[in-house]
């Protein structure tokens, strides 16, 4: 998540009066032009000491933050949530009916596509709200897929899926009403030589070799994942396909032009968690 997005997260959940505040004066970073769209709310937020700058007067509105940052920011934000102005109020319930008339756009859109096969109408908590009744909506436009509720966080027993993102803990899986999907794991990373990222790279753990990249995968897949196919899971979702952008985690270059580990193994492997698949499910 990029920190211009913070700022519209952070917007949504507080009121910020300018004029009591005097710690964001006009121009105090140099990188934020007056003329931006999100001067006014970034002014606020850092008036009230929701999201700090860095030294030298630098905002660096392009940099991602990490999750630890984000829920500070929530968290400072969230304990204002009670004192939202009426104005706040109204802007909040406009917001909600703009996200049901893109969502449902959306699906109107892409719904004549094969490759989709899952609507997603919450990840990992980003602006969710109402859950339930965003799955009622898809399921409402197009009742030939899954959905969904709340891919990775905060899932509330509603849709089609019980959508995990695991990459640091131990994988568990216990048997639920709905199929659980491991919809985020992996993102083993490896900036293959020629293909390198224009910044520095991010993956979550770095591989330094095609050998060594191929070993970690493998192990992860038969060590980790296959066996919790006995105790109910149903779908994988690697993170992720390509790299992109900074993100080296991907199993294709970001041009795809090369395949980054050993493509024999990853054939070999995968005819082992469909083997071990068909086996659980007989």
């Amino acid at each position: 998540m990029k920190r211009w997005e913070l700022l519209l997260a952070g917007l949504l959940l507080c009121s910020f009066p300018v004029s009591a505040y005097n710690v964001f004066a006009p121009n105090s970073f140099e990188d934020v032009q007056p003329d931006s769209y999100a001067y006014q709310t970034l002014r606020d937020m850092c008036g009230q000491g929701k999201i700090p700058g860095y030294s030298a007067s630098f905002f660096d509105s392009g940099r991602k933050i990490s999750r630890y940052e984000l829920a500070g920011v929530l968290q400072s934000a969230l304990k204002d949530g009670k004192d939202l102005s009426s104005k706040d109020k109204e802007a909040l319930q406009r917001l909600k009916k703009e996200y049901a008339r893109e969502l449902e756009a959306t699906v109107k859109a892409l719904q004549c596509h094969p490759c989709v096969g899952c609507w997603v109408p919450f990840n990992e908590g980003w602006g969710q709200f109402d859950a339930a009744r965003a799955v009622e909506a898809v399921r409402r436009l197009d009742d030939t897929r899954l959905v969904d509720e709340a891919s990775g966080w905060y899932d509330q027993g509603g849709g089609d899926v019980d959508s995990l993102h695991n990459y640091f803990y131990p994988l568990r899986v216990r048997p639920r009403s709905r199929a659980v999907a491991l919809s985020e794991y992996g993102g083993i990373g490896w900036p293959m030589p020629g293909h390198e990222p224009p910044r520095r790279a991010y993956g979550y753990g770095t591989a330094k070799s095609r050998a060594e990249l191929t070993a970690r995968w493998k192990k992860l897949q038969l060590e980790t994942v296959l066996p919790q196919l006995k105790k109910g899971l149903s779908a994988l979702v690697y993170t992720q396909v390509s790299d992109v952008e900074d993100e080296v985690n991907g199993l294709f270059t970001y041009d795809r032009a090369a395949i980054k580990p050993d493509p024999a193994a990853v054939r070999a492997v995968n005819q082992a968690l469909e083997a071990a698949f068909e086996k659980a499910t007989e």
